[in-house]
């Protein structure tokens, strides 16, 4: 269930089929439109629980968008959400055009590439799961010589053995 103040902040934001398609790499790592935040930073200086919550939404869009079953707590928050605030854009765009998804895939891609920029070289990943989303962390041991340049990507490592 979305708080008040989260469902004040997207209850003013309606579809415009000529919205403008944006990347987020940081919290998003995927599309969006304009019309579905179109200040960042007003959803930021949102309490950090209600903008949690705005996050969520485009996690589970994400989950769709990749074709996979929701939890049932997702569907729930999603149905209970789309009730709140049945206009907000988001929910005008679960399914992808080809086009958008040749962007998702890309924005996914180029996340991976900016998180193996900024983990490859990492002694120690940490991943928790956050609700419908996840939090990194990363220790770096810097009295060590460095790495060789043909290590595997952090994610490989993190999600395979060997």
């Amino acid at each position: 269930m979305l708080s008040e103040t989260a469902v004040a902040f997207l209850s003013p934001l309606t579809f415009k089929a000529n919205a403008k398609r944006e990347a987020s790499l940081i919290p998003l790592g995927g599309i969006y439109w304009d019309d579905e935040i179109p200040d960042f930073d007003l959803l930021l200086a949102l309490p950090e629980q209600d903008h949690k919550l705005v996050f969520r939404l485009f996690s589970i869009r994400f989950t769709l968008w990749a074709g996979e079953a929701l939890s049932e707590s997702a569907q729930a928050f999603l149905d209970e959400a789309r009730s709140q605030v049945p206009a907000y854009p988001l929910f005008q765009r679960l399914n992808l055009s080809p086009a958008d998804r040749k962007a998702q895939e890309e924005a996914e891609r180029s996340a991976l590439e900016s998180f193996d920029a900024l983990f490859g070289r990492a002694d120690k990943i940490k991943v928790s799961k956050e609700g419908d989303g996840f939090s990194v962390s990363a220790s770096f041991d810097l009295r060590k010589e460095p790495a060789p340049a043909a290590r595997r990507p952090w994610w490989k490592r993190l999600w395979t053995r060997n």
